[in-house]
């Protein structure tokens, strides 16, 4: 064979393609997948809604036992207000009508009945309707026994025995020496709590209000 095809024949030999980037193997052009600790943070599963509470079902029977409690406690201070009321001892004077109400002061829907500050057309039950027609345009007052200090509010706080003693005045009752205190009557108003000697009453007028002595000695002496 000559040169000139010995050098045909080299040049007719298929190349080996050469390998392209810096890295061969079976992976070449292919990108391997990422490894955990590459990935992203995996979130965490969804927790369900909670279901919000229930409200407990009140059954047909506690509702009427309910209703029932209700009812008795109406009832029952519909008797006591009608036996107050036809026991009432009052006196009248140039601002109105002082009632004694024997009950407690924690009564509050029927002592509430003997406070009027301006009467109108109607008096409150157990007073005579004859006395309307005097009374219009002036006001009914109550007085009533009070056991204990705690009962009375002075600076927004229950009343005590040193606070009274640091506060009241003594004054002129018909003739009596009586210490005086004005005070407020939780849901009732404020009025003036006296004090002879071991017994407390409260009226709902202020210490300088006219204060009816003879009825309400009678209840301090009592």
């Amino acid at each position: 064979m000559t040169r000139t095809s010995t050098t045909w024949a080299r040049s007719r030999r298929p190349r080996r393609p050469r390998p392209r980037g810096g890295g061969g193997g079976l992976t070449q052009g292919f990108s391997a997948p990422p490894s955990p600790s590459a990935a992203g943070p995996t979130s965490a599963p969804s927790q369900p809604a909670k279901a919000p509470a229930k409200a407990p079902q009140v059954s047909a029977a506690d509702d009427a036992k309910r209703r029932a409690t209700e009812r008795a406690a109406e009832l029952q201070e519909l008797a006591r207000s009608e036996s107050a009321a036809k026991s009432l001892r009052f006196v009248e004077d140039e601002r109105g009508l002082v009632v004694l109400v024997p009950v407690e002061l924690s009564e509050t829907s029927v002592l509430s009945n003997y406070t009027v500050p301006v009467i109108e057309s109607s008096l409150p039950d157990g007073l005579p309707p004859a006395l309307l027609k005097t009374l219009t345009g002036r006001s009914i007052d109550f007085a009533v026994k009070v056991e204990f200090f705690s009962e009375v509010f002075v600076d927004a706080q229950p009343l005590n025995r040193p606070k009274f003693e640091e506060r009241a005045k003594e004054i002129d009752l018909g003739g009596t020496k009586v210490k005086a205190l004005e005070v407020l009557a939780p849901r009732l108003g404020i009025g003036t709590l006296l004090r002879l000697g071991s017994t407390n009453v409260f009226v709902s007028r202020r210490p300088d209000a006219p204060l009816p002595a003879e009825l309400l000695l009678s209840l301090l002496k009592s």
